[in-house]
């Protein structure tokens, strides 16, 4: 009995803990009064159940009235009483009066709430006057109403017309079907199927509807049809891009570039968790050669008007009353950086197989030691024309070359030394100017003899393309954009890279170097190398893996060890009594 009676005490606690702890106990408080709001009379708005019935709701809300009738609903348009609303709206569209400003006009509700300017509105029967405000429309932008728009339509296309001014105000648009009545008829004209010429693709058409789906780094792109309700797309990626905005940053999918509408910025710790973007409660800050970025938050794009600060980033050693980028006038010592130059006032310290440049002010900037040249105007002597050191090797250097031309070629001259540097090469034009002059030395087109294969010439890029699960090799030109090449077949082959393999293409042997592996289950799809026959990596210690799993085990050993002592009190005072 007694065994029973502790057991019974136990499991009593340990389920009272449980529902305390899960939130599933409600014995503190009562039941939500639901109330739900006029127009929509399945939801409360206090708790948010959905799907109510009837004789669960206790009160329904009236959500906003219109300042011209307060005694009236502005959603369901019921009688209510004044006040009762939970807002007070102002109607800019009806009851209000419009008044004329030049292009524009604005609006004005009767209670004396303004709107914005707007353009003006006419209709097309007399498209000079703004018929809400009678003022004179001039502006191009102005907004024209059609007042009698028919739908018409042949056997190829359905289109929009006003028969009042005949002027089309929708496109001729191709006919189709719904997805849902792929054999009936066109899903906008209602013309017969069997008199409609229907193009490829405008039968069965789906309606879709594209949304965001799930959390952080996993959301993805899916695409619903609202007539069948079937997932058409689901496309994996997510980004967002910070555009200058405090409020929201823009969102598209990876793979296909659907732009979704902006959404508002997550911050956490004063940066948007999504793009980037840092709270503009910043007094921004820029430096004068990049006036257009805050150096405190990284925000881009800035205007005049959002600046606090404009500071100089650095001066050189040897002017340090000037600002090293713009060269205004600064104060000495208000730059965080002094930089050496290696350009202008440098010294050069010889070496015995080279020399070290180091700036004017005396600190070695460049570390690497530099070869000895020798200026090509200077005596044969094996001394360097920089540093005077005597040397065995001397890099010969041309000090000022020049580019000659004649009708059939064009080359390069020092015309210190007089040698010339470069063979004779032949007259070119680009793809983009085949008939303008030489892209390298400007010799007028008529004044040059051009080689056949020398005029419009490509400048071309290759890389490999993926389309629909294919690889192709192509080549684009840099100049026009044309595509030269398109081959399909690629080789590729295993160099004992762990991170890269070469691709050759199988029509014209064109390699590719260092292109990355792509390795599933721990093989390359692509030239089958397993990573199993790299060395593997020295080994640290770190942090336990997060298994995903964040219940607090120990909270648990504490309540299950409370609850075995209750019971074994329990037992002992019912021993203590019997006896």
């Amino acid at each position: 009995m007694l065994k029973k009676t502790g057991t019974v005490i136990l499991l009593v606690m340990v389920m009272l803990v449980c529902a305390f702890w899960t939130g599933t106990a409600n014995v503190m408080g009562a039941e939500c009064e639901h109330e739900v709001y006029c127009d929509d009379e399945t939801t409360c708005i206090i708790c948010g159940k959905e799907d109510l019935q009837e004789e669960e709701i206790t009160k329904v809300v009236h959500p906003f009235a219109y300042c011209y009738d307060l005694a009236t609903c502005g959603s369901c348009e019921q009688p209510i009483e004044e006040g009762s609303a939970e807002e007070i709206r102002h109607s800019l569209e009806e009851q209000a009066r419009f008044y004329p400003e030049g292009s524009r006009h604005r609006a004005e509700c009767f209670c004396g709430e303004e709107s914005e300017m707007q353009m003006h509105i006419v209709k097309c029967s007399q498209e000079d006057v703004c018929f809400l405000c009678g003022g004179e429309a001039t502006d191009p932008q102005k907004i024209v109403k059609h007042e009698n728009e028919h739908l018409f339509q042949d056997d190829d296309y359905h289109w929009r017309e006003c028969t009042l001014c005949n002027k089309m105000t929708m496109p001729k648009l191709e006919h189709y079907t719904d997805c849902t009545d792929p054999d009936g008829p066109c899903g906008l004209c209602d013309r017969a199927h069997d008199e409609c010429n229907f193009v490829e693709g405008k039968i069965g058409v789906h309606k879709l509807i594209h949304e965001v789906a799930g959390e952080g780094e996993e959301r993805y792109h899916v695409a619903t049809c609202i007539e069948c309700d079937n997932v058409i797309m689901e496309h994996e990626g997510i980004v967002c891009n910070d555009f200058g905005s405090d409020d929201v940053h823009a969102v598209k999918c990876v793979k296909c570039d659907y732009a979704f509408d902006d959404e508002e910025h997550e911050y956490d710790k004063g940066v948007c968790v999504r793009c980037g973007r840092h709270e503009s409660s910043c007094n921004h800050v820029v430096y004068c050669n990049e006036p257009n970025v805050c150096i405190l938050c990284g925000i881009e794009d800035l205007i005049e008007s959002e600046i606090s600060e404009i500071r100089h980033p650095y001066a050189f050693c040897y002017d340090l009353s000037k600002c090293g980028a713009c060269m205004e006038d600064i104060e000495e010592g208000s730059v965080p950086e002094i930089r050496h130059s290696l350009d202008n006032f440098v010294k050069y310290i010889p070496g015995e197989k080279g020399h070290w440049v180091t700036c004017a002010c005396g600190k070695k900037v460049d570390e690497e030691i530099e070869r000895h040249i020798k200026f090509c105007t200077e005596k044969d002597e094996p001394t360097c024309s920089l540093c005077g050191a005597k040397a065995e090797v001397l890099d010969y250097t041309h000090t000022n070359e020049q580019v000659f031309s004649d009708k059939e070629h064009h080359w390069i001259v020092c015309v210190d030394c007089g040698e010339q540097t470069s063979p004779l090469l032949d007259h070119y034009t680009l793809c983009t100017n085949p008939d303008g002059p030489c892209d390298y030395c400007e010799r007028e087109h008529d004044e040059c003899v051009f080689k056949d294969e020398f005029i419009g010439m490509h400048l071309d890029e290759h890389m490999i393309s993926e389309e629909d699960g294919e690889f192709y090799h192509i080549s684009i030109c840099l100049e026009c954009g044309k595509e030269l090449i398109r081959h399909k077949g690629l080789i590729y082959k295993d160099f004992g890279d762990a991170e890269t393999h070469m691709v050759e293409c199988k029509e014209c042997g064109h390699i590719f170097n260092d292109e990355p592996h792509e390795y599933k289950n721990g093989v390359c799809t692509l030239c089958g190398r397993n990573q199993k026959s790299d060395p593997e990596p020295n080994k640290k210690s770190g942090p336990a893996p997060n298994t995903g799993d964040e219940s607090h085990i120990m909270l648990w050993i504490y309540i299950l060890v409370a609850a075995l002592a209750c019971n074994a009190f329990c037992v002992m005072r019912i021993r203590k009594k019997k006896i």
